[in-house]
């Protein structure tokens, strides 16, 4: 089973990702990629051989399609989706929705989406970092548009700003039950 989880920037993905691991013993892996902050967070840039441009969506995707493995992905294709939208940059959405496809009719995907309100991310950023809450809410337009047109996963929308049992108990039962089988 692969359980990707997405959501904005400081919305608690990471603590909930591992979290989720710890419970259920899930292995972990945080897809990274590098940012660069300027002015009013308006400058977003990924490694010349991030995963996107290497083709390697699509490999880690074929491989763990092919693999038995329980994993969480901290991020994974979604960002590529939203993040380009919001920061204008020419992507092929044909590529992305074909690998979101393919990872649906394999059963084994998930996503959970951790919604968390703006203005709680807002205070996670620090003042350095200077993020606006006009650019969080163009990035939670792009993360619900993202759902709305290109997600064929099962989707889970927790909220990462509750403690941890509640957003445990945020899971549909049958779910869980299926998770407590691995």
């Amino acid at each position: 089973m692969v359980i990707i989880v997405e959501g904005i920037d400081k919305s608690g993905k990471t603590i909930f990702a591992k979290e989720f691991c710890k419970r259920f013993s899930f292995q972990y892996y945080k897809v990274q990629r590098n940012i660069f902050f300027s002015g009013e967070y308006d400058h977003f840039n990924m490694h010349e051989k991030d995963l996107y441009t290497r083709g390697e969506y699509e490999c880690v995707s074929n491989l763990l399609r092919g693999i038995n493995i329980n994993i969480v992905l901290d991020r994974f294709y979604p960002s590529a989706w939203v993040y380009s939208n919001a920061f204008n940059r020419n992507t092929d959405f044909s590529y992305l929705y074909r690998i979101d496809k393919l990872n649906a009719e394999s059963g084994k995907f998930y996503l959970v989406y951790v919604d968390t309100p703006i203005e709680v991310i807002k205070e996670r950023f620090s003042e350095e970092e200077h993020i606006s809450l006009a650019f969080l809410n163009i990035l939670r337009k792009e993360y619900e548009s993202y759902l709305r047109i290109m997600n064929n996963l099962l989707e889970i929308r927790i909220r990462g700003d509750l403690p941890m049992d509640s957003i445990f108990e945020q899971f549909p039962e049958k779910f869980i039950k299926h998770l407590q089988g691995f």
